[in-house]
């Protein structure tokens, strides 16, 4: 999946108190409860999120502050500290490349510290948010020129790199494009800090997105955008329902193809079970575990469709493109709820 780079707070030095750990609020695991309990560092140009320490011993930290030794590289905003005196939070902002060190200050003297870095990415990538959430990016892989259907939508995890370095954080993405596409930049808020890129295609022919941070433009994205005759087979990615236990939420995740095997993104489907027609559309259907019901689930597109036995009486159909709350306050409906229930499941890619 994401790679990312974590370094591990040394909190070593005359006068220091090693009791204080340093964490922030970016997270590149797909657990969706969990914020980090370390520094993702390095941070990408642009990045903003929150950065916190914390300590067992109560009242330590009342009356003191999180401050940066370099404002111009990383910016830290007021400090909070928590009641019970064990936890200070700050806003953070990456503004430029270098390293930095962030510190806990007590009446003018730093009590705790731990070193960051800043880069400003050369190249980004795009993970399609489906295959992602089926877990299948062994089989899939990236996508470097992502095929999307006229007039469908489509979601990619937008991923930061200095060389070979994963770079961590959101808010820093800057997309443009011609009126072949439109694009939304989503940053996710449920229990997850991510940048994401909506595309939606609305014309037929290749599009170039461009893609910068503050720091600068520095990635070319081409999207080819592909008509209904593109799409000639349909495979269904889903959940493998081995020693589940009954009630476990699971999925399958629905994707198109075109002759080359190319994946075609923004495809819309109608899902039955049991033959009985599920109400909306879209490239997701979730459902919860149970052993007492075998059942067909059939997802189509036109003419074509992928068949998948599965242990469940009902389920519902979902998107991808539906991801959570966004920092704007979209909802993304019926995914939030059923994506927490997908913690370390195991996912096969069911027969074309």
């Amino acid at each position: 999946m994401v790679s990312v780079v974590l370094a591990a707070v040394a909190l070593a030095g005359c006068g220091q108190d090693e009791d204080i750990r340093f964490q922030d609020s970016v997270d590149f695991e797909f657990d969706l409860f969990r914020h980090s309990d370390h520094l993702n560092t390095p941070y990408v140009v642009g990045a903003q999120f929150a950065i916190c320490a914390d300590t067992p011993h109560k009242r330590q930290l009342r009356g003191t502050r999180l401050q940066s030794s370099n404002p111009s590289v990383f910016l830290v905003g007021d400090s909070e500290v928590s009641s019970r005196g064990d936890h200070i939070c700050a806003t953070a902002e990456a503004l430029d490349s270098g390293p930095v060190e962030i510190q806990v200050v007590d009446d003018g003297d730093v009590i705790a510290s731990a070193d960051l870095e800043v880069f400003a990415p050369d190249r980004a990538e795009l993970l399609a948010a489906g295959p992602i959430l089926s877990e299948q990016l062994d089989d899939i892989g990236h996508t470097a020129r992502p095929k999307i259907l006229e007039g469908g939508t489509a979601t990619f995890l937008v991923s930061y790199f200095h060389g070979e370095t994963s770079l961590s954080g959101n808010g820093a993405l800057i997309v443009s494009s011609d009126e072949g596409l439109s694009l939304e930049v989503v940053q996710t808020v449920v229990f997850e800090d991510r940048e994401w890129l909506r595309i939606t295609a609305n014309s037929l022919g290749v599009h170039d997105i461009e893609l910068a941070t503050p720091a600068g433009m520095f990635e070319t994205v081409t999207v080819e955008t592909v008509d209904e005759e593109a799409v000639i087979d349909v495979a269904l990615l889903g959940s493998d329902e081995t020693d589940i236990e009954k009630g476990t939420p699971l999925l399958v995740y629905a994707q198109a193809y075109d002759e080359d095997d190319d994946l075609i993104f923004g495809v819309e489907y109608e899902w039955s079970l049991a033959d009985g027609l599920e109400p909306g559309t879209g490239d997701l259907f979730s459902y919860n575990y149970d052993e007492d019901h075998r059942e067909d689930l059939v997802a189509r597109h036109g003419d074509l469709d992928a068949t998948v036995e599965i242990r469940a009486g009902e389920g519902r159909v979902d998107s991808s493109n539906n991801q959570g709350c966004s920092v704007g306050g979209r909802s993304g409906g019926t995914a939030a709820l059923f994506l927490l229930g997908l913690i370390g499941l195991r996912r096969r890619r069911f027969g074309r």
